[in-house]
């Protein structure tokens, strides 16, 4: 006696429940229009929607006009449920038609296709920032990053006016809070050199004041910082001199 030859069929009857998206790309512009020639910031953050350690690798795309400092991928290692900053320096190219104003679409993607998405404007009278300036930036973000209670704390500051001329005098309010469970201990809070501090209990809201001078003519970023040994937190206004 020879047994049959077995068949086996299968087929899906049902499902139920969904495979999640393991993680999620936000994209945002450092600067929202910037000028001819100038360099930009490409912020991505990259969350981790998942109670497991996950290694992803993401991928730069824009238009050939925006050329990238550096690699067009990283590679991300995320904890459980963490969220990472990665940053990437641009430029524009300086040989556009001044006579028209550009958007720029920029995406930041994954491997499984996960995607998030941005866009900046550029023309001839914006803003130019050089190389230096925004790598000096990309630093300072780096920096904030990785001190562990930066994400803990909330800076936010305005000024009573963005346009002035040379000499006249822009007040700006700065308002700091402690949004984590620890106390916050000898805070510098600075605008340029002109520096303030602050011990800051949990939960507790400060209100600074300070003064900057309308002194160099055309657009100049203000940087405001909050500092200590754990936290490395910045703020930028800009203000604009006329003559």
């Amino acid at each position: 006696m020879e047994p049959e030859k077995l068949e086996i069929k299968a087929a899906i009857l049902d499902k139920d429940g969904f495979d999640r998206e393991p993680i999620k790309i936000i994209v945002t512009p450092f600067k929202k229009s910037v000028g001819y020639g100038s360099y930009n910031i490409i912020e991505s953050d990259i969350i981790n929607l998942q109670n497991s350690y996950r290694i992803t690798e993401i991928y730069f795309a824009s238009t050939k006009e925006v050329k990238l400092v550096g690699d067009d991928h990283r590679q991300v290692l995320l904890k459980p449920n963490e969220a990472k900053k990665i940053f990437w320096q641009v430029s524009v190219d300086s040989n556009l038609n001044d006579d028209f104003i550009y958007t720029f679409p920029v995406i930041v993607s994954s491997l499984r296709n996960i995607s998030g998405a941005t866009e900046f404007v550029s023309g001839y009278n914006q803003p130019k920032y050089g190389f230096t300036e925004i790598s000096n930036i990309i630093n300072d973000l780096t920096e904030e990053e990785a001190k562990i209670y930066s994400r803990s704390i909330n800076l936010q500051c305005d000024a009573d006016k963005d346009k002035g001329y040379r000499n006249e005098i822009a007040n700006i309010d700065c308002s700091l809070e402690n949004l984590g469970n620890v106390f916050l201990k000898d805070l510098k809070i600075c605008v340029n050199e002109n520096c303030q501090k602050v011990d800051l209990g949990i939960s507790i809201k400060e209100n600074l004041e300070f003064v900057e001078r309308f002194d160099t003519v055309g657009s100049k970023d203000i940087k405001v910082t909050a500092s200590n040994e754990y936290i490395s937190k910045s703020y930028y206004l800009t203000l604009l001199t006329f003559r």
